[in-house]
């Protein structure tokens, strides 16, 4: 049977210029008598503005990531001498031994 595909790539702008994504839409025709491609073309980029249009009405609503803001931490100190102050503490350094080599 014939078959007829189209397909368009374009990248879209979500929420501002530095944040974009990559879409691929395609379309595949089979049958005996197929449209012409004025036709599929003319639908092809119908169903890409309602695709941009869905897409961008989406971040709309959905707040931005944060990833790259580090969130506080915060650290408890821990009780005047409990065990876990002991344990903190750097162990002193050890001497090194030296060894005549061939001995």
């Amino acid at each position: 049977m014939p078959k007829t595909v189209i397909r368009e790539s374009f990248e879209l702008q979500t929420r501002d210029r530095y944040t974009k994504v990559q879409c691929d839409v395609g379309m595949t025709v089979d049958g005996r008598e197929l449209p012409s491609a004025a036709v599929l073309g003319d639908a092809l980029d119908e169903a890409i503005k309602l695709i941009q249009n869905r897409i961008t009405e989406s971040y709309k609503v959905v707040p931005a990531r944060n990833e790259f803001e580090q969130q506080p931490t915060s650290v408890k100190p821990s009780p005047v001498g409990t065990v876990a102050d002991l344990t903190s503490q750097p162990a002193p350094a050890q001497p090194v031994k030296t060894v005549p080599f061939g001995n």
